[in-house]
């Protein structure tokens, strides 16, 4: 389950895709405190997960010990009714925690 994440020797984890799975925001809360250890993410896929518009937080916090984040993907599959809808304070609070995430090289929202 998603505790496991969190477990001793997690922190190697280096990618971890939670797409389609509707998190919405309790589900994105618990991957937050689930993936607390991984220091080492390079990348993160939470596409089609129905976040709600006021996601920010939780986002800039997933993000906060991620100095190795490559790839953030927030966008949308197709075919799927699972759009995350982030407003726009949210994704300056995410703007603004990626600012201390040096290497980013993909970030989707769409």
């Amino acid at each position: 389950g998603m505790e496991q994440l969190g477990a001793p020797g997690s922190t190697r984890l280096t990618g971890v895709n939670l797409s389609m799975n509707l998190l919405g925001d309790k589900g994105a809360a618990a991957a937050e405190r689930a993936l607390h250890s991984c220091r080492d993410l390079a990348a993160l896929d939470l596409s089609s997960n129905s976040l709600p518009p006021e996601s920010g937080d939780i986002l800039a916090m997933m993000i906060t010990n991620q100095t190795n984040m490559c790839e953030l993907r927030l966008g949308h599959y197709r075919d799927t009714a699972e759009r995350n809808k982030l407003d726009g304070g949210s994704i300056e609070k995410l703007a603004v925690q990626l600012k201390a995430t040096s290497g980013l090289t993909v970030l989707e929202l769409g």
